[in-house]
Formats: structure tokens, sequence, C-alpha cells
């Protein structure tokens, strides 16, 4: 009986940010707690954020800036 052989590799998909996250989108996507997203704005490190009556969103642009701001400050704390 012939087996079929497993699917070659692939590289990973890479998502594109939506114009806007909610705040519970953000939160899904980037594995943190509601709380500690919270947290992050409290101490000035969380994302940018628009605010559209009382709602808080993130935009795209702002999460991919975030992201880049995290690998930057971890590239500078790794270096001797």
């Amino acid at each position: 009986m012939h087996r079929p052989s497993a699917p070659a590799p692939s590289a990973p998909t890479i998502i594109p940010d939506p114009p806007l996250y909610t705040v519970l989108l953000f939160c899904r996507v980037h594995f943190l707690s509601r709380s500690k997203l919270y947290e992050l704005w409290d101490e000035g490190q969380g994302p940018a954020v628009v605010r559209v009556g009382r709602r808080r969103y993130i935009t795209g642009k702002a999460a991919q800036a975030w992201r880049q701001k995290l690998e930057d400050d971890a590239a500078r704390e790794a270096k001797p």
C-alpha cells in the first residue's frame, strides 16, 4: 500500500496587519492579556491608539511600529 509523503515544508504565511485592530483583536494576535496591554499603556510602552468616541483602536501602522520598537530594544539589550 502506497503511503502519501508528507507535504514539503513551506515558508510561514505572513498575514498583513488590518487597517485597525480592536483592543481584543490586538491582544489575541499579539498573545497579550487585555490587562497587560493596559499596563503597557499606563507605562507609556504600548502601541499608539486612535480613539473613536470612547473606544480605542490600534492602527496596523502603529502595531508594526510597536513590534519594531520591541525588536530594536531587544537587539540593543543583547549587544555586549
